[in-house]
């Protein structure tokens, strides 16, 4: 009985034993295959970002040229008669309406010529008038006698003529000065043909060809007056322009030749002219907006495009272009050096990003987008940039949620929170 009791308690404690193992190898093999499940369970990082929402704008791209500005209205003014300065009215930097006084020459022999030709109408008209109601025997007499002086005064307004003709071709003489030795010619043949002819229908009676020459005369004395208010109006030198008085080279008492002596310089409006390249000529358009910039005064204007010249400068090899600039202020003077910069590509209505938030690697350009608290790449296709934004033509759409910072921490799936929205 006590052989079969040690028996029992040694099979008790084998089974004992072998459950004891049992539950030790179940034991580690729950536990290594607990472990997968509690590292699972770690939570995954998640990666702050900002995001911008993508929206429909427009890239530009710029070309800077230089250029150099230029009154569009100048006017170098020349006396048209030759003559002493009686008086200067402008001086450098005045601003001068069309029409005003500039310079005053001498009149003297001006009006010596107008008071002659103001006489021989007055002789033609009252001629002709006497012809009309018929001489007596004392107007013939005293008829004779204007016919005496008359043919006096033409014989040496004549002979003055000549002179100055050969003086003037030999340049001793300005063409004012002939032409007012002319006129007085003119003007005394004129009253010496008058005097004979009325001499000649107070004795013998008008006929209706004689009244037709005597009308002629009449003409031919007007248009002499009018030849000689011209001369005279031609000592008063007047601006032919609107605008500031640049230069006077001309003073009081000189003897005022036919050069010019004064400028006068309109820069209410102001041309750019620039010149360039064969890459860009045909990028620019007539009317179009362009942008100068002067570093000298620190101030920018707009413009306008007014010519295009399709043949290039020989000496520079690039092409033309003159732009217009509205200068009510006068701000720019003539000669003044710009910059120039020109629109030469732009692409509107296209969804538009910054350069720094498109990545690349060897599968092409691409960005991170924000969706459903996670970032998701999308491969794009970029169009026109200009250094610092760029078209995007496929990949993005209206309303995305570009990841702008941070997106160098993501990857495809990375958790991220948007900690602060760029598209304000």
């Amino acid at each position: 009985m006590n052989d079969r009791l040690s028996k029992y308690k040694r099979s008790m404690k084998l089974v004992l034993l072998a459950g004891m193992v049992s539950i030790l190898l179940l034991g580690c093999s729950a536990k290594e295959e607990v472990a997968p499940t509690g590292e699972s369970n770690i939570p995954e990082k998640t990666v702050p970002v900002e995001v911008v929402s993508a929206k429909l704008g427009q890239v530009s791209n710029y070309v800077a040229v230089t250029g150099e500005t230029a009154a569009i209205k100048t006017a170098q003014v020349t006396p048209q008669a030759q003559g002493e300065v009686e008086a200067v009215y402008v001086e450098v930097g005045d601003r001068v309406k069309k029409g005003a006084k500039l310079l005053q020459l001498d009149q003297d022999a001006a009006l010596i010529q107008l008071k002659q030709a103001e006489a021989s109408v007055k002789a033609a008209q009252a001629n002709l008038t006497k012809l009309l109601k018929g001489a007596k025997e004392e107007e013939i007499a005293s008829l004779e006698a204007q016919l005496k002086q008359a043919k006096s005064a033409y014989e040496q307004a004549k002979s003055a003529y000549t002179r100055q003709q050969k003086l003037f071709e030999e340049s001793i003489i300005s063409k004012q000065t002939l032409e007012q030795a002319e006129s007085q010619y003119i003007a005394s043949e004129s009253g010496y043909k008058s005097a004979q002819l009325s001499l000649k229908l107070a004795k013998e009676g008008a006929t209706a060809e004689e009244i037709k020459a005597l009308e002629a005369q009449v003409a031919q004395a007007k248009a002499g007056l009018e030849s000689a208010k011209l001369v005279l109006s031609k000592t008063t030198v007047v601006a032919p322009i609107e605008g500031i008085v640049s230069r006077v080279d001309v003073s009081e008492g000189e003897v005022a030749s036919m050069q010019s002596v004064i400028g006068i310089t309109n820069i209410d409006r102001i041309k750019v002219m620039t010149y360039v390249s064969q890459s860009v000529v045909n990028k620019l358009r007539i009317t179009q907006e362009v942008k100068v910039e002067l570093e000298a005064i620190k101030q920018s204007f707009t413009g306008q495009i007014k010519s295009i010249s399709p043949v290039a400068d020989q000496q520079k090899k690039s092409f033309p272009v003159e732009i217009i600039i509205e200068n009510p202020n006068n701000t720019l003077k003539s000669g003044m050096y710009t910059e120039v910069i020109l629109d030469t590509d732009t692409v509107s209505g296209a969804v538009v990003i910054s350069e720094d938030d498109i990545l690349n690697d060897q599968a092409g350009d691409y960005i991170y987008v924000a969706e459903d608290g996670k970032a998701v790449r999308r491969d794009v296709e970029v169009g026109l940039t200009n250094g610092k934004e760029a078209v995007i033509l496929r990949g993005v759409e209206v309303g995305d949620k570009i990841i702008v910072s941070g997106q160098d921490q993501v990857k495809q799936g990375t958790n991220v929170e948007v900690v602060n929205r760029g598209d304000k």
